[in-house]
């Protein structure tokens, strides 16, 4: 039990990874190795070695924090070298487990000392026993004590089977009888004072700096944890979004569309929408969109305990479990794969990254041998690379991918999270109108995140990424050679810099052109937008617009199109005025007062009472200097709120412009009425200024005096 303990600990705070279970391994054989010799050179008896575990235990329970810090301050120093990481590892872990190893490790060789011991006969009895011991312990912590306790309360429950320990030895002490109690009192008052759970729930990766350590114990707020046989699965709220958390790595907000993308980029690139597989259910929000798509999905998940709690996470994943074309079964991947007849024409992996081990295997030749005996003859298979995997460990994805299948095309999802679709048959999306014809996704995708799925076929970014190998001498990664672990674990840094430059400089709109079909004349707009819309302003979104740009003659106009296309289909999916507004507010900071202004009246077309609607009006008239207008509209933007406490300084400011300067007077003395000390510095410049032109030149001087104090004050 404590060994299976600590390897839970392991991977909640170093992460999931085989190096975390392969640490605790080896410091409980050097335990028991340390035990064996400390029983043979100071004749500890058996009581005491437990009386001792039972003390280590204590240790370990007041200690997680400080070590946790500790791990975490070291951290940066310690991963320059690889060597260094594994070393910091292994010593923070001895730390926490070192004096219970050792202790458990020595009960075995303390009994066998006992006088009158036959050893022949008792070391075969200690370690039958020892050896059953060791089944019942893994099936009563599986069913058991994983499943329904705490960690914390797991440790106690150690400590309680230790003290029966004693209470079961035959040649116990009333003093170590007294011992064993108070250290169980003092282990259990341990628990209620330094034991602090949801520090295992903050991910591994908030470990490796103080700084994120204690920024995540901010933002974090737990719900209740759901525990499988062997897993822990939570609901982790940060900020207010929900993450999903599994095995110590938490996975992005289950609010993200990203998830949900991958679904629908797989399906329009599949050649028919018959017969699904996804394998990795998790959230739920890729296969829902894959369920919604095809006549059949079947779904693996190989966590029960995800199984189990789907259903509190249905608002996320359009409610898969009462899908009937959905089909949930609890396996392992490679063995489903193995084991089943079916043929699909989608097959899509969602597991977590080969970064984690019981991942990794999904990404070997082994496996996608297995993939294409389950494909239809044009089938695709989906799975995911991202910058974690390194340029090494690029090339040798894509040469293990390139050894199975001929073709293998790259989709972007993130700036450094990319999709690969694998097929023997040449790639293009198929089924672009798939998403547009299903009206459920189409507006789901728009109403919660803004997308337009007729735009997620540009998410596209090379047909045939495995002419960008470099290296086609690396190694292929199998079962039996796992050349991308090895790989991977030896990294210390993130990213595949030289990968990413040898796509950028391959990207061609011409291309994606070719295998997206159809497309309007704003094509090249449209697909910039798009990437500016999921990625921001990132590298490949300016490779995208440069090229456009580059390519096209009249590229602001077909810009603008593109843009007015996304607002109104946005304020029709939506039924508000809101989105299409915001549009219009874009073109006036860009000084496009003309179109700003088109764009405002069509908003009013849609809500004549839209707020702030004449307010921007107003504000176009104003910079284009008709002054009238730009009265009129404050005017009936105060008509409709009558508490925007602006309004009064924008008229004063354009009758000081127009030289209406008792006019301006008035309305600036009422702005710094309504606002009181939040009036700006510009508030009484403009007073002045109309003080000014009155001719009354103390007034201004004193406007004018104030106005330089309250800038002052805003620069400190």
């Amino acid at each position: 039990v404590f060994q299976l303990l600590m390897v839970k600990l392991a991977e909640m705070v170093l992460g999931p990874f085989r190096e975390s279970f392969a640490l605790v391994l080896s410091i409980t054989l050097l335990g028991i190795a340390v035990g064996a010799m400390l029983v043979r050179v100071f004749r500890f008896g058996f009581a005491a070695v437990v009386l001792l575990a039972m003390f280590g235990l204590f240790l370990l329970m007041v200690g997680m924090e400080p070590v946790g810090y500790l791990y975490a301050s070291l951290y940066d120093s310690a991963a320059e070298t690889y060597a260094t990481a594994v070393l910091l590892k292994w010593l923070c872990l001895t730390l926490l487990m070192g004096v219970p190893a050792i202790a458990f490790g020595a009960t075995v060789p303390a009994l066998l000392r006992e006088d009158g011991a036959n050893v022949s006969r008792d070391s075969g009895q200690l370690l039958f026993v020892a050896s059953m011991a060791n089944v019942a312990g893994f099936l009563v912590m599986v069913f058991l004590l994983h499943r329904y306790l705490d960690y914390g309360v797991q440790l106690l429950v150690i400590n309680a089977l230790a003290t029966l320990s004693i209470v079961a030895y035959r040649d116990q002490k009333v003093r170590q009888l007294v011992a064993a109690g108070l250290l169980f009192l003092v282990a259990g008052i341990a628990y209620q004072q330094s034991w602090d759970e949801d520090l295992l729930y903050i991910s591994y990766t908030n470990f490796r700096s103080v700084k994120n350590l204690e920024n995540a114990r901010l933002r974090y707020s737990f719900p209740e944890k759901f525990k499988g046989y062997q897993d822990v699965f939570s609901i982790n709220w940060i900020y207010g979004k929900p993450y999903f958390f599994i095995n110590g790595y938490t996975s992005i907000p289950l609010s993200n569309p990203s998830e949900k993308v991958v679904g629908a980029l797989s399906s329009i690139y599949a050649a028919k929408a018959d017969r699904a597989l996804v394998l990795g259910l998790g959230s739920g929000a890729t296969a829902s969109v894959v369920g919604q798509l095809f006549r059949q999905t079947d779904v693996v998940e190989i966590n029960p305990v995800v199984r189990e709690n789907l259903f509190r996470m249905k608002r996320w994943n359009f409610d898969i479990e009462s899908n009937p074309k959905v089909n949930i079964v609890v396996d392992d991947a490679i063995h489903y794969t193995k084991a089943t007849e079916k043929k699909y024409d989608l097959i899509l992996n969602t597991v977590t990254t080969p970064l984690y081990f019981s991942s990794a295997k999904l990404y070997t030749r082994d496996f996608f041998q297995v993939v294409k005996r389950r494909m239809q003859p044009d089938g695709i298979y989906v799975t995911w690379m991202d910058s974690r995997v390194g340029d090494k460990g690029v090339d040798i994805i894509l040469n293990t991918i390139a050894d199975s299948f001929r073709y293998c095309a790259l989709l972007y999802v993130k700036s450094a999270y990319f999709l690969l679709i694998c097929s023997d048959q040449p790639l293009a999306a198929r089924q672009a109108d798939l998403l547009d014809s299903n009206q459920f996704l189409h507006r789901a995708f728009i109403e919660d995140y803004g997308i337009l799925t007729q735009w997620l076929k540009y998410q596209l970014l090379h047909t045939q990424v495995l002419d960008l190998v470099a290296d086609s001498s690396q190694p292929l990664n199998e079962a039996d050679y796992p050349a991308l672990e090895f790989e991977m674990a030896s990294l210390r840094g993130r990213g595949i810099p030289e990968f990413q430059s040898r796509l950028y400089e391959a990207m061609s709109l011409e291309e994606i052109r070719r295998a997206v079909g159809k497309v309007p004349a704003e094509f090249p707009a449209d697909l910039v937008r798009h990437a500016k819309m999921a990625l921001k302003n990132s590298t490949i979104t300016r490779t995208w617009e440069e090229r456009a740009r580059r390519n096209s003659t009249d590229y602001e106009r077909l810009d603008l199109r593109a843009r007015e296309y996304y607002y109104r289909q946005l304020s029709m999916a939506t039924g508000s005025a809101v989105a299409y507004h915001k549009f219009g507010y874009q073109l006036m900071r860009e000084k496009k007062y003309h179109q700003a202004l088109e764009v405002f009246r069509q908003v009013l077309e849609l809500d004549a009472k839209h707020n702030n609607t004449y307010f921007n009006m107003a504000a176009c008239h104003e910079y284009l200097n008709d002054l009238e207008q730009a009265l009129r509209y404050y005017n009936k933007e105060a008509e409709i709120d009558p508490d925007d406490t602006d309004i009064p300084y924008r008229l004063g400011r354009v009758y000081v412009k127009m030289k209406r300067y008792r006019l301006a007077v008035e309305h600036l003395q009422e702005a710094i009425k309504v606002m009181g000390s939040d009036a700006g510095y510009q508030v009484y410049n403009w007073l002045g200024l109309a003080y000014k032109g009155l001719g009354q030149q103390s007034e201004a001087e004193t406007a004018f005096a104030e106005a330089h104090a309250r800038r002052d004050k805003k620069k400190q």
